[in-house]
This record gives C-alpha cells, sequence and structure tokens, in this order.
C-alpha cells in the first residue's frame, strides 16, 4: 500500500511539473489595425488607380512559425511563436496601409499595378531583422513589349531589444520604408512612360 502510494505522489509531481513547463503559443501580425498609422491613412483603393498584385515570399518563409537566420545557411523556426494568418496576406495589409499615405487621388497611378517578391524577411542572430527582395511596376496600357522595371531592395535594421515581438516592429518598418522606395521608383517610372506617350 505504501509503495502504491509513493508511485501515485511520484505520478502526480511529474504531471504537475511538467503542466507548468509546457511553453504557450503566441501570435502575431505584422499589423495592427490601431496603430497611429493606421488611423490616419486610408487604405489603398484601386479609385487611385494604383493596386498591389501578387505578394510572394521564398518557401522558407511560407511557415506558420517565426523563422530566424542563424549564420549564413541555417534557419530557426520558432515552435511557439506563430504567425497569426499567412504571411503573404499580412505583408499586402501592411503595405496597403503604408502606400496608402504615399498615394494621393491627385497623384493618379493610371492603372498601376505592383508586384512584391521577399526572399527574406525576418530576424537574424546578428541582432537585426533583414527585409530583401524586390517589387515590379507593371504599367497597363503600355503594350505587350513594354518592359516592367524589377526594383530591388535590401533592408537591414538593427534590433534594440531583444523578442520576437520587437522584432516584428522592425520588419513593419521594413514595409515602410520599402513603400517609400515603391513610390519614389514608381513615380520615376510613371514619368518615363508619360515621356514615351
Amino acid at each position: 500500500m505504501l509503495k502504491i502510494m509513493i508511485v501515485l505522489a511520484c505520478l502526480f509531481m511529474t504531471i504537475s511539473c511538467g503542466t507548468n513547463n509546457v511553453a504557450k503559443l503566441k501570435y502575431y501580425l505584422l499589423s495592427s489595425p490601431d496603430t497611429s498609422t493606421f488611423k490616419t491613412h486610408k487604405v489603398l483603393t484601386n479609385t487611385n488607380g494604383l493596386r498591389i498584385g501578387n505578394v510572394t515570399t521564398a518557401e522558407y518563409l511560407q511557415r506558420s512559425q517565426l523563422p530566424m537566420l542563424i549564420g549564413t545557411h541555417q534557419v530557426y523556426y520558432a515552435s511557439q511563436h506563430l504567425w497569426a494568418q499567412p504571411l503573404t496576406d499580412d505583408i499586402r495589409m501592411a503595405l496597403e496601409h503604408a502606400l496608402a499615405g504615399l498615394f494621393s487621388e491627385s497623384n493618379s497611378a493610371d492603372n498601376a499595378t505592383l508586384h512584391f517578391h521577399f526572399d527574406h524577411f525576418t530576424a537574424t542572430d546578428n541582432a537585426a531583422v533583414i527585409c530583401e527582395g524586390h517589387y515590379r511596376v507593371e504599367v497597363e496600357n503600355t503594350g505587350p513589349d513594354s518592359a516592367q522595371p524589377r526594383y530591388p531592395f535590401t533592408f537591414t535594421l538593427p534590433l534594440d531589444e531583444d523578442g520576437f515581438e520587437h522584432a516584428i516592429s522592425k520588419l513593419n518598418q521594413c514595409i515602410s520604408e520599402i513603400s517609400q522606395q515603391a513610390h519614389q521608383d514608381f513615380q520615376g517610372t510613371m514619368n518615363h512612360h508619360a515621356k514615351q506617350n
């Protein structure tokens, strides 16, 4: 009888210790609807002629776990830190909000589409986040032989704090930087097309 009670006590302690050490899952959004920048800018719509087309990512970014680049060739996936929705959807929403603040009704985009691809969009083990990829500008009514300029981007921002929450705020800052670059490149593309017509 004493042996049974000791076994049950050990079993109870093992179960209770095991449940206290289980890490809770944390879900993250790249963009939050209550951020002050989103309150002041309307969402990018087709009314000003500019659309966001395809938003694609490298295959390693398509998992729900948040990745971290370690060294030059290794990827670590955080098992308890997850994207709350597909990353491409989240990036699209952040881009729409950031670009809406840059494009207005007065600078019409003449039915143009911006397509984005992200090769890297992650934290690194060097206390930084990296956003790297390219976008291209597709302008309607330019003819089948018209080239669609492709613009590369690379932004590396230092991390001032530990944790994925801070890394995601820096990734959101990268979206703002990419949007500003896209806006400048877009204006140049539109000026070039206007001169050709």
